[in-house]
């Protein structure tokens, strides 16, 4: 892959033991499970969950002027090399490969 790649997830805030929540949560089994993918594919992937660190929320204009029109109501939010690809859900790792795709100008099988 010719140009870096970075994936950040904008997650909520967690109400417990992330290891217990996300035993127990399938969507977080299978954020984690893409998250893994998508660095062995060499894709650099940050996790930014509001309990923990708030200053990423603050500091990116984008996520902040949407949090502070919609509060919470966004989470969880996608942005890839700066660009915001998805808001409320969680993308699928196919909707992630398509957008790297898209940035590092990647044909991929099945495109015309």
């Amino acid at each position: 892959m010719s140009r870096e790649i970075l994936v950040e997830l904008f997650e909520m805030p967690s109400c417990s033991d992330p290891r217990v929540e996300t035993a127990h949560n399938p969507v977080l089994r299978e954020v984690n499970k893409m998250v893994q993918e998508l660095e062995a594919d060499g894709v650099k992937v940050l996790r930014h969950v509001l309990s923990d660190d708030m200053r990423p929320f603050l500091l990116n204009a984008k996520i902040s002027t949407l949090m502070r029109h919609d509060r919470l109501k966004p989470l969880p939010i996608t942005m890839i090399n700066g660009d915001i690809i998805k808001v409320e859900a969680y993308p699928s790792i196919e909707e992630i490969r398509d957008a790297v795709a898209g940035i590092a100008g990647v044909h991929r099988a099945g495109d015309e």
